[in-house]
């Protein structure tokens, strides 16, 4: 399964090369063509999708196609579908109406007939054209009249018809040749002539990499939670493969040229390695390795995992410049926006003098710039250089000539108050900047004299002060700190016995508050100056207090209280003590009525005896209102404004203070989530939720972990299974481990299997019904005959051709109705097209000897046997594999080892009276 992965991971990763700070994609051109299948409004387990609070997965895909649309300016994007007729009617329209439904389907050009394999079946919505996203969500958004086919009355999608995967990617092909013979008459007018040819109009259609690769990446994505029923599979796989190699004529001189359009599935609700899916996936340019475990296609089961899928399918196009010495982005530039150094020296390969490395060599103390890299400033200092008299730094310190090494004349003159060049002038005409320039410092000159440097004109650091200016040029402006006090000056902070002054911090030109300030309090019995005057314990108060029996009077005592006096038993008081000497301490005094909290409390509450002290206990004190959902200060009202409840920016949202959403591909900090415009806390962020202790399957709502089953509604009479959430029916067809080893499940019942412990010998042989009977996978009968368990036999409905809606009656050799069209069956069942009735699969339990030989009535075929690549599409009530395109006029079947009863014996006869060959 497709995994979303960081561009910059992968690239960072790579050996030796660099990642450019300021990179500049190439946009893909992507079409996505959406599953508009009956079967896509089949609901999704789980909670809805977050645009609209639908549960299908129509309504998950449409929600992940805003997502993509406002998310990704990396991207141009085009919107297609299966196409339907303005009235959408389908196979499943004409039946059961008195209509021939194969008729109804050539009239309205909709069925599953002849013309559904055909590119028509491609209808383009929205063009490829940059700022087209109103456009796409005018498709997307859930809003729209009647939600009907015609998009220049009505635009939003809808439900319906068939799957015709390999129709839609032919469809596909042609408009990115610019063939598309809808174009000029339904979007021309709406979007001009250059979107419908999309490669002849592209600047970068020449473009290509030193590799081969061109330019701009040519992407259809196949949204679809079906698979193929209008054709065989191997037909959508030539069709993936064709987009391949897809020639277009860009010059007019009648030669085209081939450009790359890669095709990349996406099942919606399927199981990961789906073969239709991994088989379109391959096709379609992803590589194949061989192993059935790895998975190229994409897999979703809801918006969120749908949206994943869409950022890794653009997450793999992008082209990002790397510092190799190749164009990567095809912007015309090479290695733009890195450092490039030059090697001198060949430390690192052959010399060169020219920037063209990646890497740094590094700069010897030469005098020389050998890297091409900030001169000679960035060679380190070399003290085993001697310094010499000659104007040069020769060991890299920064200094030129130090340490009294020029003492004779003829020398360049430097400031050390000797007359250097002997001209009988000592430091002549020397001047060096001084300063740096780092506002408001600035840089200036000196001059040399007497062998000092003298008279520096730049403006210098100087000591920080609180006024929203670097002053000491450092770069950090203000942030200095000292002591303070609140207290009235004079006299202030005494700083003496327990009182301390406080610190506060200059920001931005401001002193803060002063925090930490320790001032004079009252005085207690505790051994320590509380009031700050110098003395320690001082005019303590005495208070009655607790004896053995009593009251007494406290005293302190080496900063301790001490309760002396007193054994005389009176009534019990609030005075936390033991007045009536019965071992208990303000016992039994009950409530003086209700208190106010001195006027600070919303509702009363009462005056009872805490800790000796009467006091008001209970009550809803008022205080600040703060975003919270509550009424704070008791005012009647919520989270009013003002005053403010949140800091500046922010609104008081759902209770919590948030800021709005950011109009970029990631709206909101880590943690939050972008909901009606504003960033809330995604209760559900890093939650993981496993299996609960009872192996119930669990999911996040609201920060809990909670059963999937305790939200899910399951229609009757199908029950929700808790190990998983799926809805399933209530037997073994929905709960396999009701059956013991050596049982199937038919038709909802556990029965013995009579294959168990059965061993077939021979290569082509398998079991049915408890015998070893032979495949007809490989069996060539003569005209008249069918093949049935490895056998041939009289074929009775040879000479009785039948309609499209009808089923040959095999006991009497006469065409009767399809009863099946329409009917879907139980898990473990098939139907009966002579009475329409579903019974138990005669196949279930039967196991080809061959891969992807299919069972019908218990005889295992080829599946060109079924129905022969040659014999054009299917019939629209033709057997198909369980899952696929949302039709309801057909039977289900399992295209591995279900059955759908005497009916398709019947095609399987005419296919092989058509055939008449075995397996190819």
């Amino acid at each position: 399964m497709r995994i979303a992965t960081a561009v910059a991971a992968v690239i960072a990763a790579a050996p030796g090369w660099a990642l450019a700070q300021d990179v500049e994609t190439v946009k893909p051109y992507i079409v996505l063509i959406l599953d508009v299948s009956g079967s896509m409004d089949s609901a999704v387990s789980g909670p809805p999708e977050t645009c609209s609070g639908g549960t299908s997965r129509f309504d998950h895909a449409r929600c992940a196609i805003q997502k993509l649309v406002n998310t990704h300016g990396d991207a141009v994007f085009a919107l297609a579908r299966f196409r339907a007729d303005a009235t959408g009617a389908t196979c499943n329209d004409c039946d059961g109406g008195g209509i021939d439904c194969q008729a109804c389907n050539e009239s309205n050009g909709n069925g599953c007939t002849s013309t559904m394999n055909s590119p028509d079946r491609f209808e383009l919505l929205v063009p490829l054209t940059d700022d087209n996203a109103d456009a796409i969500l005018a498709w997307s958004n859930f809003t729209c009249g009647g939600c009907g086919y015609d998009p220049a009355v009505d635009p939003e999608m809808a439900t319906t018809g068939w799957t015709p995967i390999g129709g839609s990617l032919r469809g596909a092909q042609r408009y990115f040749q610019g063939a598309d013979p809808f174009y000029a008459t339904d979007l021309a007018p709406i979007y001009g002539a250059a979107p419908g040819d999309p490669i002849r109009s592209d600047p970068l259609r020449d473009k290509f990499l030193p590799s081969g690769e061109q330019c701009r990446p040519y992407i259809v994505i196949s949204l679809t939670d079906g698979d193929e029923t209008c054709e065989p599979f191997s037909g959508t796989q030539a069709a993936a493969a064709s987009l391949l190699s897809t020639p277009v004529d860009v010059d007019g001189d009648g030669t085209p040229e081939v450009y790359r359009v890669q095709t990349k599935a996406i099942g919606f609700g399927k199981a990961p390695c789906d073969p239709q899916i991994e088989g379109i996936a391959h096709a379609g340019g992803a590589p194949d390795d061989g192993d059935p475990n790895t998975c190229e296609g994409f897999y979703a089961q809801n918006e969120e995992e749908l949206s994943i899928a869409f950022n890794q399918i653009i997450a793999d196009t992008l082209k990002i410049e790397v510092c190799n010495g190749i164009d990567d982005d095809c912007d015309g530039l090479i290695d733009e926006g890195f450092q490039k150094y030059c090697d001198k020296d060949g430390r690192l390969g052959p010399p060169t003098s020219m920037p063209v490395l990646c890497v740094d060599p590094g700069d010897d103390c030469d005098g020389v710039d050998d890297n091409c890299y900030m001169g000679t400033d960035d060679e380190p200092p070399d003290p085993s250089i001697p310094e010499v008299c000659d104007g040069v730094d020769n060991d890299c310190d920064g200094l030129v000539d130090e340490g009294g090494v020029c003492t004779g004349c003829g020398t360049p003159e430097v400031c050390d108050g000797i007359d250097n060049d002997c001209d009988g002038e000592v430091d002549e005409g020397l001047t060096r900047t001084c300063g740096f320039d780092l506002p408001p410092c600035t840089e200036g000159t000196e001059t040399c004299v007497a062998g000092e440097w003298v008279g520096c004109d730049a403006v210098l650091p100087q000591p920080e002060v609180c006024d929203g200016i670097d002053n000491n040029c450092d770069g950090a402006v203000d942030g200095m700190s000292e002591t303070c006090t609140d207290l009235p000056d004079p006299p202030g902070n005494p700083n003496t016995g327990v009182c301390t002054p406080g610190v506060h911090v200059c920001i931005d030109g401001a002193w803060g508050p002063c925090l930490g300030e320790v001032q004079p309090g009252v005085e207690v019995c505790d051994g320590l100056d509380n009031d700050c005057d110098g003395a320690v314990d001082e005019d303590i108060p005495s208070v009655e207090c607790g004896t053995t029996c009593g009251v007494g009077m406290t005293e302190c005592v080496d900063g301790e209280l001490v309760c002396s006096g007193g054994t005389t038993s009176m009534p019990e008081e609030c005075n936390g003590f033991d007045d009536d000497c019965d071992g208990l301490v303000d016992e039994d005094l009950g409530t003086m009525g209700p208190c106010d909290g001195g006027g600070t409390l919303c509702s009363p509450g009462e005056l009872v005896c805490v800790a000796g002290e009467w006091t008001c206990v209970g009550g809803e004190p008022a205080g600040p209102e703060i975003c919270d959902c509550k009424d704070n200060d008791c005012d009647g009202e919520v989270d009013e404004q003002p005053p403010a409840l949140c800091m500046p920016g922010a609104t008081c949202v759902a209770c919590q203070c948030a800021f709005p959403c950011e109009d970029n591909e990631f709206p909101c900090p880590v943690g939050r989530v972008c909901v009606d415009g504003y960033c809330l806390v995604d209760r559900c962020y890093g939650v993981d939720c496993g299996p609960n202790e009872d192996g119930d399957a669990t999911e996040c709502v609201d920060g809990t972990c909670e059963p999937i089953c305790d939200h899910v509604t399951c229609p009757d009479p199908l029950v929700c299974r808790r190990d998983t959430g799926e809805c399933v029916t209530d037997d073994c067809a929905g709960f396999p481990e009701r059956c013991g080893e050596g049982e199937l499940c038919v038709a909802g019942e556990c029965v013995a299997d009579p294959c168990y412990d059965v061993a077939c010998a021979g290569a082509d042989e398998y079991c049915y019904q408890g015998d070893c009977v032979r495949s007809c996978g490989a069996v060539q009968c003569p005209a008249g005959q069918i093949c049935r368990l490895g056998a041939c036999e009289a074929d009775p409905c040879a000479a009785s051709p039948c309609g499209p809606a009808e089923v040959c009656d095999p006991a009497g050799g006469t065409c009767e109705p399809n009863r099946c069209l329409g009917v879907t069956c139980p898990a473990s069942e098939a139907c009966d097209p002579l009475t329409g009735d579903c019974g138990p699969d005669v196949c279930a339990g039967v196991h080809c000897p061959h891969p992807g030989e299919v069972c019908v009535d218990g005889t295992c075929y080829d599946p060109d046997q079924v129905h022969p690549p040659d014999a054009g599409p299917p019939p629209e009530f033709e057997y198909v594999s369980a899952g696929g395109g949302g039709c309801g006029c057909r039977a289900p079947g399992d295209g591995g080892s279900g059955g759908a009863g005497a009916w398709l014996v019947a095609l399987v006869a005419a296919a092989l009276r058509r055939r008449r060959g075995g397996r190819r």
